[in-house]
């Protein structure tokens, strides 16, 4: 990841000239390219996600590059494993790797890390049987029955018979934030200042049915990404009426809005190992300080261990806001 110098002199003459040239050549060896020493760069900082099919070719930027010798190194073993400025990485494993790459001009030496997570990456924009040309929300996939597929992860999705309501997931790419409550702009994530076109998964956790499920075998969830939706978000904030003419009235001191993440087995039941994220948090006496995420935050998902999926539900203390179970999440990272 930039004249000649007379043979015959007086003695004075020489000494001063002989002064006088060692002191340019000092200042100009002080700004001299071949003089500096090395400084790598790496796009990306040098951390790289890639999947277990991908081939990620290394290409550091080095300034001040003149005659240099090269080094990577596995930073787990220790070992050498090539000696040319590029080093081309393939990797089938789903797993995470740690590299120094090391650099000597002569001058002196620079060093640089790279961490390369190999990784299956589920997330919304890699849904292609859904269109994302227009900003709407999907309730349902265009050439599936029941489920979104992303890299093959299902993404569990029933709709009811008219096709206006949905439980488990949806797919949405809306990012205009409506600050009008309202069941319009249900399954928008609710994300300030974004101008993002990413499209993501709006999610409706009732009846057990936001389930994630991996076909035919394990992974070992890493993270995922995770926000509130606008509607539950404002709702929290200033309340709301439903349409049954149930006021649902704003937070107050205690309340919170909690989202739980469990790995579930090959017949679709919970293993008992679970993630949670506090979407809305209201422990503070003043409301001012209640925290409202407004942005993508990402949670990690090790605590599940291997599974065969993932479910998904909410927690509260408020009656009213279980019946608005309603999240957003993206990106779903696995490894073995």
């Amino acid at each position: 990841m930039k004249s000649a110098t007379p043979q015959i002199l007086q003695a004075i003459g020489l000494f001063a000239m002989s002064a006088l040239l060692s002191a340019t050549c000092t200042s100009c060896k002080e700004d001299d390219y071949d003089t500096r020493e090395p400084k790598i760069y790496f796009s990306s900082d040098g951390k790289y996600l890639i999947g277990p099919t991908d081939t990620l070719v290394l290409t550091p930027r080095i300034l001040y590059d003149n005659g240099s010798g090269y080094t990577w190194q596995d930073k787990q073993t220790s070992n050498i494993i090539s000696n040319d400025i590029n080093l081309t990485f393939t990797s089938t494993a789903l797993c995470d790797y740690n590299f120094l790459f090391a650099v000597d001009n002569g001058n002196g030496q620079d060093t640089a890390s790279v961490f390369i997570r190999v990784a299956v990456l589920s997330e919304a924009d890699s849904v292609c049987n859904c269109t994302t040309s227009t900003k709407k929300l999907y309730l349902q996939p265009d050439t599936l029955s029941g489920a979104f597929v992303s890299k093959g992860i299902v993404w569990n999705n029933v709709i009811n018979a008219d096709t206006t309501a949905w439980v488990g997931f949806a797919l949405c790419n809306r990012t205009t934030i409506d600050n009008s409550i309202g069941t319009s702009t249900l399954g928008t994530a609710y994300i300030n200042g974004t101008t993002s076109t990413n499209a993501y998964f709006a999610v409706n956790a009732s009846d057990s049915m936001a389930k994630v499920v991996f076909p035919s075998r394990t992974y070992s969830p890493i993270s995922i990404d995770i926000a509130n939706d606008n509607l539950m978000f404002l709702a929290s904030k200033f309340g709301m009426t439903t349409t049954d003419s149930v006021f649902i009235s704003p937070a107050s001191q205690g309340d919170y809005f909690r989202v739980f993440i469990e790995g579930i087995d090959a017949n679709g039941m919970t293993n008992g190992n679970r993630a949670s994220f506090d979407l809305i948090e209201c422990s503070y006496d003043n409301p001012a300080k209640y925290v409202r995420h407004a942005d993508w935050t990402t949670i990690s998902l090790r605590t599940l261990g291997q599974c065969n999926g993932l479910l998904m539900s909410i927690e509260s203390n408020r009656s009213e806001w279980i019946s608005l179970p309603f999240f957003c999440v993206n990106n779903l990272i696995l490894q073995d």
